[in-house]
Protein backbone atom coordinates (compact mmCIF):
# COMPACT_ATOMS: atom_id res chain seq x y z
CA UNK A 1 0.00 0.00 0.00
CA UNK A 2 1.72 2.78 -0.97
CA UNK A 3 2.50 6.38 1.39
CA UNK A 4 0.56 9.00 1.06
CA UNK A 5 1.34 12.38 2.54
CA UNK A 6 -0.50 16.49 2.28
CA UNK A 7 1.85 19.13 1.99
CA UNK A 8 -0.33 22.52 1.89
CA UNK A 9 1.51 25.80 0.65
CA UNK A 10 -1.65 27.51 0.53
CA UNK A 11 -1.99 31.18 2.74
CA UNK A 12 -5.05 32.39 4.07
CA UNK A 13 -5.11 36.09 3.01
CA UNK A 14 -8.27 38.68 3.90
CA UNK A 15 -8.91 37.90 0.30
CA UNK A 16 -9.73 34.58 0.79
CA UNK A 17 -14.12 33.80 0.92
CA UNK A 18 -15.33 32.28 4.30
CA UNK A 19 -16.44 28.97 2.74
CA UNK A 20 -12.60 28.39 1.93
CA UNK A 21 -11.73 28.42 5.09
CA UNK A 22 -14.43 26.86 6.42
CA UNK A 23 -13.31 23.84 4.05
CA UNK A 24 -10.20 24.68 5.13
CA UNK A 25 -11.07 23.59 8.67
CA UNK A 26 -12.93 20.81 7.77
CA UNK A 27 -10.19 19.12 6.29
CA UNK A 28 -7.28 19.97 8.86
CA UNK A 29 -8.82 20.73 12.68
CA UNK A 30 -9.77 17.76 14.17
CA UNK A 31 -12.15 18.87 16.61
CA UNK A 32 -14.12 20.85 13.84
CA UNK A 33 -17.72 18.88 13.89
CA UNK A 34 -17.91 18.66 10.38
CA UNK A 35 -14.41 17.16 9.87
CA UNK A 36 -13.92 14.68 7.12
CA UNK A 37 -10.89 12.35 7.43
CA UNK A 38 -8.63 11.15 4.86
CA UNK A 39 -9.59 7.19 4.36
CA UNK A 40 -7.94 5.18 1.65
CA UNK A 41 -8.77 5.19 -1.52
CA UNK A 42 -8.56 2.76 -4.82
CA UNK A 43 -6.02 3.74 -7.46
CA UNK A 44 -8.22 6.14 -9.59
CA UNK A 45 -10.74 6.96 -6.97
CA UNK A 46 -10.80 10.55 -5.33
CA UNK A 47 -8.07 12.66 -5.25
CA UNK A 48 -5.24 10.77 -4.22
CA UNK A 49 -6.22 7.83 -5.88
CA UNK A 50 -6.27 10.24 -9.38
CA UNK A 51 -2.56 11.35 -8.57
CA UNK A 52 -1.18 8.57 -7.79
CA UNK A 53 -2.37 6.56 -11.09
CA UNK A 54 -0.72 9.41 -12.64
CA UNK A 55 2.26 9.42 -11.12
CA UNK A 56 2.97 5.82 -10.37
CA UNK A 57 5.39 4.81 -13.53
CA UNK A 58 6.67 8.15 -13.35
CA UNK A 59 10.50 8.94 -12.79
CA UNK A 60 11.88 12.26 -11.77
CA UNK A 61 14.60 12.86 -14.17
CA UNK A 62 17.56 13.44 -11.90
CA UNK A 63 20.06 16.52 -12.18
CA UNK A 64 23.00 14.14 -12.97
CA UNK A 65 21.62 13.83 -16.13
CA UNK A 66 23.27 16.72 -17.37
CA UNK A 67 26.39 16.25 -15.90
CA UNK A 68 25.99 12.79 -17.38
CA UNK A 69 25.64 14.28 -20.88
CA UNK A 70 28.33 16.79 -20.20
CA UNK A 71 30.93 14.15 -19.72
CA UNK A 72 30.09 12.46 -22.56
CA UNK A 73 30.17 15.06 -24.92
CA UNK A 74 33.89 16.42 -23.47
CA UNK A 75 34.64 13.00 -24.23
CA UNK A 76 33.83 12.63 -27.66
CA UNK A 77 35.63 16.51 -28.06
CA UNK A 78 38.54 14.78 -26.70
CA UNK A 79 38.73 12.23 -28.81
CA UNK A 80 38.12 14.13 -31.61
CA UNK A 81 41.33 16.41 -30.68
CA UNK A 82 43.76 13.41 -30.27
CA UNK A 83 42.68 12.70 -33.92
CA UNK A 84 43.41 15.88 -35.14
CA UNK A 85 46.75 16.09 -33.07
CA UNK A 86 45.40 18.79 -31.47
CA UNK A 87 46.24 18.92 -27.54
CA UNK A 88 43.59 18.46 -24.82
CA UNK A 89 45.14 18.05 -21.75
CA UNK A 90 42.33 20.32 -20.14
CA UNK A 91 39.12 20.36 -19.57
CA UNK A 92 36.73 23.38 -22.16
CA UNK A 93 35.72 26.14 -20.52
CA UNK A 94 32.19 25.96 -19.05
CA UNK A 95 29.31 27.72 -20.48
CA UNK A 96 28.24 30.52 -19.03
CA UNK A 97 24.34 29.09 -19.45
CA UNK A 98 25.63 25.86 -17.52
CA UNK A 99 23.74 26.62 -14.74
CA UNK A 100 20.37 27.78 -16.51
CA UNK A 101 20.65 24.24 -18.71
CA UNK A 102 20.90 22.14 -15.08
CA UNK A 103 17.84 24.36 -13.34
CA UNK A 104 15.71 24.21 -16.80
CA UNK A 105 16.30 20.12 -16.76
CA UNK A 106 14.32 19.84 -13.73
CA UNK A 107 10.83 18.26 -14.95
CA UNK A 108 7.86 20.38 -14.20
CA UNK A 109 5.35 19.34 -11.88
CA UNK A 110 1.73 18.41 -13.36
CA UNK A 111 -0.60 21.05 -11.72
CA UNK A 112 -3.94 19.56 -11.42
CA UNK A 113 -7.48 22.02 -10.92
CA UNK A 114 -9.26 20.64 -7.96
CA UNK A 115 -12.48 22.16 -9.35
CA UNK A 116 -12.58 20.44 -12.78
CA UNK A 117 -11.73 17.17 -10.84
CA UNK A 118 -14.52 17.70 -8.25
CA UNK A 119 -17.23 18.62 -11.04
CA UNK A 120 -16.26 15.83 -13.34
CA UNK A 121 -19.44 13.44 -13.48
CA UNK A 122 -17.19 10.27 -14.35
CA UNK A 123 -15.86 10.47 -11.09
CA UNK A 124 -16.77 9.51 -7.65
CA UNK A 125 -18.50 11.56 -5.02
CA UNK A 126 -15.76 12.34 -2.73
CA UNK A 127 -16.75 14.87 -0.15
CA UNK A 128 -13.09 15.43 1.04
CA UNK A 129 -12.39 15.86 -2.90
CA UNK A 130 -15.46 18.82 -3.07
CA UNK A 131 -14.05 20.17 0.65
CA UNK A 132 -10.36 20.38 -1.44
CA UNK A 133 -11.97 22.32 -4.09
CA UNK A 134 -13.05 25.07 -1.81
CA UNK A 135 -10.28 25.06 0.36
CA UNK A 136 -7.37 25.23 -2.23
CA UNK A 137 -7.11 25.63 -6.23
CA UNK A 138 -4.92 23.49 -7.79
CA UNK A 139 -3.17 19.83 -6.58
CA UNK A 140 0.18 18.15 -7.49
CA UNK A 141 1.88 14.65 -6.49
CA UNK A 142 5.64 14.21 -5.77
CA UNK A 143 6.23 10.46 -6.14
CA UNK A 144 9.10 9.38 -3.65
CA UNK A 145 10.96 6.07 -2.71
CA UNK A 146 12.05 6.29 -6.74
CA UNK A 147 15.43 5.18 -6.51
CA UNK A 148 15.61 1.95 -6.74
CA UNK A 149 12.35 0.32 -7.86
CA UNK A 150 8.25 1.60 -8.75
CA UNK A 151 7.37 5.00 -6.20
CA UNK A 152 6.38 3.77 -2.68
CA UNK A 153 4.38 6.61 -2.19
CA UNK A 154 3.38 10.43 -3.38
CA UNK A 155 3.92 13.79 -1.56
CA UNK A 156 0.26 15.74 -2.23
CA UNK A 157 0.70 19.56 -2.39
CA UNK A 158 -1.64 22.44 -2.76
CA UNK A 159 -1.76 25.92 -3.88
CA UNK A 160 -3.89 28.69 -4.85
CA UNK A 161 -6.05 28.69 -7.73
CA UNK A 162 -4.67 32.28 -8.06
CA UNK A 163 -0.93 31.16 -8.05
CA UNK A 164 1.69 31.91 -10.62
CA UNK A 165 1.96 28.65 -12.69
CA UNK A 166 5.87 29.70 -13.96
CA UNK A 167 6.68 30.40 -10.03
CA UNK A 168 5.76 27.20 -8.76
CA UNK A 169 7.60 25.05 -11.35
CA UNK A 170 10.80 27.14 -11.15
CA UNK A 171 13.07 24.87 -11.01
CA UNK A 172 14.67 25.69 -7.41
CA UNK A 173 11.00 25.96 -6.02
CA UNK A 174 10.67 21.61 -8.09
CA UNK A 175 13.45 21.07 -6.53
CA UNK A 176 12.66 21.75 -2.89
CA UNK A 177 9.69 19.95 -3.30
CA UNK A 178 11.07 16.63 -4.42
CA UNK A 179 13.31 16.50 -1.24
CA UNK A 180 10.71 17.06 0.87
CA UNK A 181 9.19 14.71 -0.36
CA UNK A 182 11.95 12.50 -0.11
CA UNK A 183 12.53 13.13 3.56
CA UNK A 184 8.98 13.22 4.70
CA UNK A 185 8.87 9.97 2.18
CA UNK A 186 11.56 8.39 4.57
CA UNK A 187 9.82 9.39 7.56
CA UNK A 188 6.83 7.99 6.31
CA UNK A 189 8.60 4.64 5.41
CA UNK A 190 10.46 4.25 9.02
CA UNK A 191 6.96 4.28 10.62
CA UNK A 192 5.51 0.76 9.11
CA UNK A 193 8.89 -1.64 10.44
CA UNK A 194 8.59 0.86 13.99
CA UNK A 195 4.97 0.19 14.24
CA UNK A 196 6.28 -3.82 13.57
CA UNK A 197 9.03 -3.51 15.92
CA UNK A 198 6.89 -2.08 18.58
CA UNK A 199 4.16 -5.10 18.26
CA UNK A 200 6.58 -7.69 18.55
CA UNK A 201 7.82 -6.09 21.57
CA UNK A 202 4.87 -5.73 23.26
CA UNK A 203 3.94 -9.42 22.31
CA UNK A 204 7.26 -10.59 23.78
CA UNK A 205 6.19 -8.45 27.11
CA UNK A 206 2.90 -10.23 26.88
CA UNK A 207 4.45 -13.61 26.83
CA UNK A 208 7.03 -13.20 29.23
CA UNK A 209 3.80 -11.81 31.61
CA UNK A 210 2.32 -15.33 31.01
CA UNK A 211 5.19 -16.87 31.46
CA UNK A 212 6.13 -15.41 35.24
CA UNK A 213 2.46 -15.60 35.85
CA UNK A 214 2.29 -19.39 35.27
CA UNK A 215 5.34 -19.95 37.25
CA UNK A 216 4.10 -17.84 40.19
CA UNK A 217 1.10 -19.77 40.12
CA UNK A 218 2.69 -22.97 39.93
CA UNK A 219 4.80 -22.20 42.98
CA UNK A 220 1.98 -20.39 44.89
CA UNK A 221 0.28 -24.54 44.44
CA UNK A 222 3.44 -26.27 45.69
CA UNK A 223 4.06 -24.08 48.49
CA UNK A 224 0.21 -24.56 49.30
CA UNK A 225 0.89 -28.01 48.93
CA UNK A 226 4.02 -27.90 50.84
CA UNK A 227 2.51 -26.16 53.92
CA UNK A 228 -0.39 -28.82 53.82
CA UNK A 229 2.31 -31.72 54.22
CA UNK A 230 4.40 -29.99 57.16
CA UNK A 231 0.64 -29.06 59.34
CA UNK A 232 -0.02 -32.91 58.70
CA UNK A 233 3.34 -33.93 59.79
CA UNK A 234 3.17 -31.28 62.67
CA UNK A 235 -0.60 -32.66 63.65
CA UNK A 236 1.14 -36.24 63.10
CA UNK A 237 4.83 -35.71 64.55
CA UNK A 238 5.76 -32.35 66.25
CA UNK A 239 9.23 -32.93 67.34
CA UNK A 240 9.83 -34.31 63.46
CA UNK A 241 8.22 -31.02 62.41
CA UNK A 242 10.68 -28.99 64.53
CA UNK A 243 13.33 -30.50 63.21
CA UNK A 244 12.78 -30.00 59.90
CA UNK A 245 12.09 -26.41 60.46
CA UNK A 246 15.55 -26.04 62.03
CA UNK A 247 17.24 -28.17 59.30
CA UNK A 248 15.39 -25.65 56.69
CA UNK A 249 17.00 -22.76 58.47
CA UNK A 250 20.24 -23.98 58.37
CA UNK A 251 20.39 -24.71 54.59
CA UNK A 252 18.69 -21.27 53.86
CA UNK A 253 21.07 -19.19 56.19
CA UNK A 254 24.58 -21.78 54.24
CA UNK A 255 22.61 -21.04 51.17
CA UNK A 256 22.69 -17.08 51.65
CA UNK A 257 26.17 -17.06 53.00
CA UNK A 258 27.23 -18.98 50.05
CA UNK A 259 25.32 -16.10 47.79
CA UNK A 260 27.24 -13.59 50.04
CA UNK A 261 30.56 -14.94 48.71
CA UNK A 262 30.00 -14.94 45.30
CA UNK A 263 30.39 -10.80 45.16
CA UNK A 264 28.67 -8.78 43.17
CA UNK A 265 27.51 -9.07 39.65
CA UNK A 266 28.60 -6.05 37.53
CA UNK A 267 31.26 -4.71 40.53
CA UNK A 268 33.85 -2.44 38.63
CA UNK A 269 37.47 -3.26 39.50
CA UNK A 270 39.69 0.25 40.86
CA UNK A 271 41.44 1.40 37.74
CA UNK A 272 45.50 1.77 37.82
CA UNK A 273 47.04 4.52 38.41
CA UNK A 274 48.73 6.52 35.63
CA UNK A 275 52.55 6.82 35.34
CA UNK A 276 52.64 10.16 36.69
CA UNK A 277 50.92 9.45 39.56
CA UNK A 278 52.61 6.62 39.91
CA UNK A 279 55.88 7.96 40.51
CA UNK A 280 54.47 10.98 42.97
CA UNK A 281 53.01 8.04 44.98
CA UNK A 282 56.77 6.48 44.96
CA UNK A 283 58.19 10.50 45.77
CA UNK A 284 56.13 11.05 48.55
CA UNK A 285 56.13 7.79 50.12
CA UNK A 286 59.89 7.37 49.66
CA UNK A 287 60.52 11.09 50.88
CA UNK A 288 58.48 10.61 53.98
CA UNK A 289 59.98 7.36 54.81
CA UNK A 290 63.69 8.57 54.03
CA UNK A 291 62.68 11.31 57.07
CA UNK A 292 61.25 9.25 59.43
CA UNK A 293 64.10 6.84 58.86
CA UNK A 294 66.80 9.39 59.63
CA UNK A 295 64.95 10.64 62.59
CA UNK A 296 64.61 7.06 63.92
CA UNK A 297 68.81 6.41 63.65
CA UNK A 298 69.60 10.51 65.25
CA UNK A 299 66.96 9.12 68.22
CA UNK A 300 68.86 5.56 67.81
CA UNK A 301 72.08 6.84 68.22
CA UNK A 302 71.45 10.31 70.19
CA UNK A 303 69.55 9.16 72.70
CA UNK A 304 69.33 5.14 73.19
CA UNK A 305 66.78 5.48 75.64
CA UNK A 306 64.18 7.41 74.03
CA UNK A 307 63.50 4.73 70.83
CA UNK A 308 61.39 6.25 68.19
CA UNK A 309 58.68 4.39 67.49
CA UNK A 310 58.08 1.27 64.81
CA UNK A 311 58.05 1.88 61.23
CA UNK A 312 55.93 -0.57 59.83
CA UNK A 313 52.50 0.90 60.91
CA UNK A 314 53.89 4.47 58.84
CA UNK A 315 54.63 2.53 55.85
CA UNK A 316 50.84 1.80 56.05
CA UNK A 317 50.06 5.03 56.42
CA UNK A 318 51.98 5.91 53.19
CA UNK A 319 50.29 3.39 51.48
CA UNK A 320 47.00 5.51 52.80
CA UNK A 321 47.98 8.67 52.13
CA UNK A 322 49.83 8.21 48.46
CA UNK A 323 47.73 5.79 47.21
CA UNK A 324 44.43 6.58 48.68
CA UNK A 325 44.34 10.07 49.14
CA UNK A 326 40.39 10.40 49.17
CA UNK A 327 40.03 7.78 51.66
CA UNK A 328 38.45 8.70 54.46
CA UNK A 329 41.04 6.61 57.00
CA UNK A 330 43.73 8.96 55.18
CA UNK A 331 42.24 11.87 56.26
CA UNK A 332 44.24 14.02 58.91
CA UNK A 333 41.12 13.31 61.48
CA UNK A 334 41.33 9.82 61.37
CA UNK A 335 44.80 9.51 61.68
CA UNK A 336 45.20 11.86 64.37
CA UNK A 337 42.05 10.33 66.54
CA UNK A 338 42.50 6.62 65.51
CA UNK A 339 46.19 7.15 66.68
CA UNK A 340 45.62 8.58 69.64
CA UNK A 341 42.62 6.58 70.84
CA UNK A 342 44.20 3.34 69.47
CA UNK A 343 47.12 3.12 71.38
CA UNK A 344 46.16 5.40 74.51
CA UNK A 345 43.36 2.34 75.21
CA UNK A 346 46.18 -0.24 74.71
CA UNK A 347 48.66 1.72 77.32
CA UNK A 348 46.40 2.41 79.48
CA UNK A 349 45.04 -1.21 79.64
CA UNK A 350 48.55 -2.19 80.47
CA UNK A 351 49.49 0.47 82.64
CA UNK A 352 46.72 1.00 85.03
CA UNK A 353 44.09 -2.19 85.05
CA UNK A 354 47.63 -4.62 84.67
CA UNK A 355 45.59 -6.91 82.38
CA UNK A 356 49.33 -8.31 81.73
CA UNK A 357 49.27 -9.27 85.24
CA UNK A 358 45.97 -11.10 84.96
CA UNK A 359 46.27 -13.15 81.12
CA UNK A 360 48.88 -14.40 79.01
CA UNK A 361 50.72 -12.45 76.71
CA UNK A 362 49.65 -14.24 73.49
CA UNK A 363 46.00 -13.62 74.76
CA UNK A 364 45.85 -10.35 75.69
CA UNK A 365 47.63 -8.66 73.13
CA UNK A 366 45.45 -9.91 70.60
CA UNK A 367 42.17 -8.80 72.75
CA UNK A 368 43.63 -5.43 73.62
CA UNK A 369 44.50 -3.97 69.56
CA UNK A 370 41.08 -5.65 68.84
CA UNK A 371 39.30 -3.51 71.52
CA UNK A 372 41.03 -0.62 69.86
CA UNK A 373 40.02 -1.19 66.35
CA UNK A 374 36.30 -1.53 67.75
CA UNK A 375 36.46 1.65 69.74
CA UNK A 376 37.43 3.20 66.24
CA UNK A 377 34.90 1.90 64.44
CA UNK A 378 32.76 2.92 66.90
CA UNK A 379 33.74 6.85 66.75
CA UNK A 380 34.08 6.97 63.31
CA UNK A 381 37.90 7.37 63.38
CA UNK A 382 38.88 4.19 61.84
CA UNK A 383 42.81 4.27 60.85
CA UNK A 384 44.24 1.20 59.93
CA UNK A 385 47.81 1.64 60.76
CA UNK A 386 46.72 3.03 64.00
CA UNK A 387 45.66 -0.72 64.97
CA UNK A 388 48.98 -1.95 63.98
CA UNK A 389 50.30 0.16 65.72
CA UNK A 390 48.18 -0.69 68.92
CA UNK A 391 49.69 -3.80 68.50
CA UNK A 392 53.03 -3.22 68.31
CA UNK A 393 52.68 -0.65 71.85
CA UNK A 394 50.53 -3.69 73.60
CA UNK A 395 53.42 -6.08 73.06
CA UNK A 396 56.23 -3.91 74.45
CA UNK A 397 54.07 -3.31 77.33
CA UNK A 398 53.31 -7.02 77.84
CA UNK A 399 57.38 -7.72 77.22
CA UNK A 400 58.08 -5.53 80.13
CA UNK A 401 61.46 -4.65 78.28
CA UNK A 402 60.82 -0.99 78.42
CA UNK A 403 59.37 0.97 81.28
CA UNK A 404 56.13 2.53 80.84
CA UNK A 405 57.24 5.79 80.74
CA UNK A 406 59.43 5.32 78.00
CA UNK A 407 56.56 3.82 76.49
CA UNK A 408 54.42 6.86 76.93
CA UNK A 409 57.05 8.61 75.51
CA UNK A 410 57.12 6.59 72.57
CA UNK A 411 53.13 7.10 72.17
CA UNK A 412 54.19 11.24 71.96
CA UNK A 413 56.68 10.66 69.41
CA UNK A 414 54.24 8.77 67.34
CA UNK A 415 51.98 11.77 67.32
CA UNK A 416 54.33 14.09 66.24
CA UNK A 417 55.37 11.71 63.67
CA UNK A 418 51.91 11.50 62.40
CA UNK A 419 51.36 15.27 62.18
CA UNK A 420 54.72 15.45 60.31
CA UNK A 421 53.40 13.27 57.91
CA UNK A 422 50.39 14.67 57.69
CA UNK A 423 52.56 17.83 56.65
CA UNK A 424 54.56 16.24 54.19
CA UNK A 425 51.74 14.59 52.46
CA UNK A 426 50.01 17.89 51.98
CA UNK A 427 52.51 19.65 50.79
CA UNK A 428 53.26 16.59 48.45
CA UNK A 429 49.92 15.32 47.15
CA UNK A 430 48.98 19.21 46.29
CA UNK A 431 51.83 19.70 43.94
CA UNK A 432 49.65 17.42 40.92
CA UNK A 433 46.30 19.29 39.85
CA UNK A 434 44.83 15.19 39.44
CA UNK A 435 44.69 15.22 43.74
CA UNK A 436 43.67 17.27 46.37
CA UNK A 437 44.76 16.21 49.88
CA UNK A 438 43.18 16.59 52.22
CA UNK A 439 39.57 16.01 51.61
CA UNK A 440 38.93 17.70 54.88
CA UNK A 441 39.91 18.62 58.54
CA UNK A 442 37.19 18.77 60.93
CA UNK A 443 38.78 17.92 63.57
CA UNK A 444 35.76 19.14 65.91
CA UNK A 445 31.80 18.49 64.00
CA UNK A 446 29.71 20.83 62.41
CA UNK A 447 27.31 20.70 65.23
CA UNK A 448 29.52 21.47 68.17
CA UNK A 449 30.96 24.60 66.35
CA UNK A 450 27.63 26.12 65.15
CA UNK A 451 26.46 25.17 69.11
CA UNK A 452 29.35 26.98 70.27
CA UNK A 453 28.94 30.30 67.91
CA UNK A 454 24.73 30.09 68.75
CA UNK A 455 26.55 30.11 72.70
CA UNK A 456 29.15 33.14 71.85
CA UNK A 457 26.68 35.12 70.22
CA UNK A 458 23.57 34.31 72.16
CA UNK A 459 24.33 32.86 75.27
CA UNK A 460 20.51 32.62 76.71
CA UNK A 461 19.35 31.64 72.97
CA UNK A 462 21.49 28.58 73.78
CA UNK A 463 19.76 27.95 77.45
CA UNK A 464 16.42 28.42 76.07
CA UNK A 465 17.27 25.61 73.26
CA UNK A 466 19.00 23.10 75.79
CA UNK A 467 15.97 23.26 78.47
CA UNK A 468 13.49 22.76 75.02
CA UNK A 469 15.45 19.63 74.54
CA UNK A 470 15.15 18.25 77.56
CA UNK A 471 11.75 18.71 77.94
CA UNK A 472 11.24 17.18 74.39
CA UNK A 473 13.21 14.44 75.67
CA UNK A 474 11.29 14.16 79.23
CA UNK A 475 8.09 13.96 76.95
CA UNK A 476 9.16 11.12 74.53
CA UNK A 477 9.43 8.64 77.72
CA UNK A 478 6.69 6.22 78.54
Amino acid sequence: MPFVCYFSILIFKMSQTEDAYEAYKCLVELSHPKFVPAGPYPPGAGLVGILWSMCANARPQSAEQPQAQEEKDFQSSRDQSIRTNVSASSRPPVRKGRRHSRRSSQSPLCWTGLRQLSEDPDQIDDPRLSLQSLAYGMASAIPFGTRSSAPRGILVVFARSTADPEKLNDPDNVEYLRQSAELIGSVLAWQVPHRRVEAERTQDLQHSKRVLQNAFSASVVVNRRREMAMKQDVEEDPDLSAAASRLRCFIDSIAGLLNKAQGVDGAFLPLPMIMSQASLTFFGSASTLLLLSSIAEYFTREHPDLPFPALPPFCALMTLQYGLAAAPASQPRNILYGSTVACALVLFASHFLRLQDILLPWLTVPLLTAASIATMAGLGITHPPAAAAAWIFADSAMKGDRGMGTVWKMYGLMILANILTIGTATLINNLSERRQYPIYWKFVPHSVVTSFQTFVENPWLTVQLCCLKLCCAERKKP
